[in-house]
């Protein structure tokens, strides 16, 4: 995941029944020993993919909301945001 200082902070959003979601957790983990600000949030129970599902997948309609609070509220100060998104199609 290379370089992380400097980073602004993070959001990770983790479904759990997601084979990518250790990597998630090892992100947040990571972003937080390089002393960015990083807040780990798991979705028990949801899958690869399930934020595009809010109709369908409980858990979506909750995650997106605390994804755009928390954007609101980074957006709202001088602060940088960072997005993650980690799919089986990334290649590092």
């Amino acid at each position: 995941m290379g370089r992380r200082s400097g980073t602004g902070p993070a959001l990770v959003v983790v479904p759990t029944v997601d084979p990518l979601a250790d990597h998630g957790r090892r992100y947040a983990e990571r972003l937080r020993e390089s002393g960015t600000p990083a807040r780990l949030r798991e979705h028990h129970g949801a899958t690869h993919g399930f934020l595009s599902t809010p109709g369908v997948v409980p858990q979506a309609r909750a995650a997106r909301a605390e994804i755009t609070g928390y954007l609101r509220d980074r957006l709202g100060t001088a602060g940088q945001v960072t997005t993650c998104v980690v799919s089986s199609d990334d290649r590092h």
